[in-house]
């Protein structure tokens, strides 16, 4: 069985049908299934965000879902997140992001090439435009 090269922490609080958004971006990623994991962490929502999060795990091994009562913060369900994570590398998603279908399998061939402890995706908006940080690729910096 491939070791997990990725863990995906994403911190949910009654989100709804950004859930059902969000999902299909990490589900199709170029990685093989077996090689990342999806970890839903629900901060205690009150509407259908666990019913649809368990709807999704059950139709994917890949993905885990997680609840505890609301902390008010990502940072708590991120946490939480961490404790469950296998993989070599995290990316921290948001219940409203969406991933290029390369994305994980970008990261970690960038990581693993330039012995990484920490990389920053380039990022593209339709809202806002990107920052002076996502304009070039870096190998490495201090």
């Amino acid at each position: 069985m491939p070791r997990v090269k990725v863990s995906v922490i994403v911190p949910v609080y009654n989100t709804g049908k950004y859930v059902d958004e969000c999902a299909p971006s990490l589900l199709g990623q170029s990685l093989p299934a077996d090689e990342y994991e999806v970890i839903y962490v629900d901060d205690g929502s009150t509407d259908d965000t666990l019913a649809r999060l368990e709807k999704l795990a059950a139709g994917n091994r890949h993905v885990q879902v997680h609840t505890q009562p609301n902390s008010g913060w990502p940072g708590g369900p991120r946490n939480r997140g961490m404790r469950h994570a296998k993989g070599e590398y995290v990316q921290f998603v948001d219940h409203d992001d969406m991933l290029g279908p390369e994305a994980l399998e970008r990261l970690y061939d960038h990581a693993t090439r330039n012995r990484a402890d920490v990389v920053i995706g380039k990022m593209s908006s339709t809202m806002v435009r990107p920052r002076r940080l996502f304009r070039h690729t870096l190998d490495s910096c201090t």
